[in-house]
């Protein structure tokens, strides 16, 4: 019974319930009052008796195993790349799934693996008008033509002129399909030309500097910036550490040096604007969260202990910085609200 709920749950989980599943699923009690009616609900439909309430262990757990369903699942789906960004997100902040022994975090980075080798949005790009649409429109026409006057020919050349359509209609539709994956490659094509070439250019344009100009904790979020921009697709860019990590090293970095996240939110503000203007739940958007607090106070003193609750003092790797951010900018981007 509870197998079955947490599938209804992950086929009815909406958009702007993601992030406070991902919270719930991580023990963030409070993430779990926006979800907890559809949690029962989904445990109803299948045990009358499910009387579980937010503070109670089993409807996180109950989301807990929806969202790795949901992963498993529907790998291809836009939502679960969202869930997985989350997860890591999560995991970054070193919070743990409510069920022992749950790694959430390995079905998210393997449901990351597929869609960002196989999934890219085609950006508005499309074969208009379609074959298909085409081929339908000049039989639709044809049916007003005149009839043919002998009766005994119209009825022997009717069922191979209803054969005719039929495979003109499902040609066309081939042919969409092929134009469609090839449009589909062109954009991959073209994101990674653009990366490439990002790889190369010595100059910052962020910044209006060169990448050597700018000091270790401005440029994690910078980087994650620029690769933003750069990245059409849904999911993360292909070898996404790789970029960025190549990108610190052009800038003169060890990628692997740490740096405080609150030093390098405080530094890069001023790259920030316009961005990370939305925060759904501070759990999984600790970068945004110390952004919002740092505009909130207008960075006077004490924005550090307000951005602190989200985004700890310890210090990470300059890489690790660069990831995460990575990841809120996109998940951001993708919930429509970058």
């Amino acid at each position: 019974m509870r197998r079955a709920a947490a599938k209804d749950l992950a086929q009815g989980l909406k958009a702007e319930q993601l992030a406070a599943a991902v919270a719930y699923a991580h023990g963030a009690a409070d993430a779990g009052r926006s979800l907890i009616e559809a949690t029962r609900a989904a445990a109803r439909s299948h045990d009358e008796s499910f009387a579980g309430d937010v503070g109670d262990r089993e409807p996180p757990a109950l989301v807990a195993a929806a969202l790795a369903h949901h992963l498993a699942a529907f790998p291809d789906a836009s939502d679960s790349t969202v869930l997985s960004l989350l997860v890591l997100s999560a995991d970054w902040q070193g919070l743990h799934s409510v069920i022992e022994g749950q790694h959430l975090r390995q079905y998210a980075e393997l449901q990351l693996q597929h869609a960002s080798a196989t999934t890219r949005s085609t950006d508005g790009l499309s074969v208009r008008p379609s074959a298909k649409k085409l081929v339908e429109k000049e039989l639709d026409a044809s049916q007003g033509l005149p009839a043919v006057d002998q009766p005994v020919l119209g009825s022997q050349l009717s069922p191979q002129m209803g054969a005719h359509e039929n495979a003109l209609t499902k040609l066309a539709g081939r042919v969409d399909t092929l134009a469609g994956r090839f449009l589909e490659e062109q954009l991959v094509v073209r994101e990674t030309l653009q990366q490439q070439a990002w790889l190369l250019e010595e100059w910052c344009q962020t910044a209006e500097t060169p990448w050597t100009q700018l000091s270790l904790p401005v440029v994690p979020l910078v980087a994650a910036l620029e690769l933003d921009a750069r990245t059409s697709g849904e999911a993360p860019a292909v070898s996404t550490r790789t970029l960025l990590a190549s990108t610190l090293a052009k800038g003169g970095h060890d990628p692997s040096t740490d740096v405080l996240p609150l030093e390098s939110v405080k530094m890069a503000s001023g790259f920030m604007e316009g961005r990370m203007n939305f925060v759904p739940r501070a759990e999984v958007f600790p970068f945004a969260s110390a952004v919002s607090a740092l505009r909130a106070t207008g960075g006077e003193p004490g924005w550090e202990d307000q951005a602190r609750k989200s985004l700890s003092s310890r210090e990470r790797s300059a890489l690790s910085v660069s990831e995460q951010v990575y990841r809120e900018l996109l998940v951001l981007r993708m919930l429509g609200n970058e």
